[in-house]
């Protein structure tokens, strides 16, 4: 599944974020797994906002437009489980929506980025 997304660009010619929130570059530790429970694998967050993340699932034939992902605030932390809507794939990286707004205090201490910086400006 591939997708051409149209990129928007202002009135100087650079590209326009219409992200709904902004997104935190860290490398964590995530696992995917299926709806029915029949397949999990372990990929890498690239990316993570309070609205969607970019995962790096490598090759998955297959993988259905919608899934869970896990994620542990840390080594023995509790494990968040997250409704996911794909929606963009470039080669081994899935962008992915989350059916619901991931809490700002599970994002913070997934990426320790205060709850000021969280929120786009405007």
């Amino acid at each position: 599944m591939s997708k051409d997304v149209p990129i928007r660009v202002g009135q100087d010619g650079a590209p326009v974020d219409l992200r709904r929130s902004l997104r935190v570059h860290r490398q964590v530790a995530g696992r995917i797994v299926l709806e029915d429970m029949s397949q999990a694998r372990s990929v890498v967050i690239r990316n993570i906002s309070m609205s969607g993340a970019a995962l790096t699932v490598g090759e998955w034939p297959g993988l259905p437009n919608t899934f869970h992902l896990l994620m542990r605030t840390g080594p023995g932390g509790a494990a968040s489980r997250l409704h996911c809507v794909v929606r963009w794939k470039i080669g081994p990286v899935i962008g992915v929506a989350f059916s619901e707004a991931l809490p700002a205090g599970l994002l913070r201490s997934l990426t320790g980025v205060s709850e000021v910086t969280l929120s786009r400006a405007g």
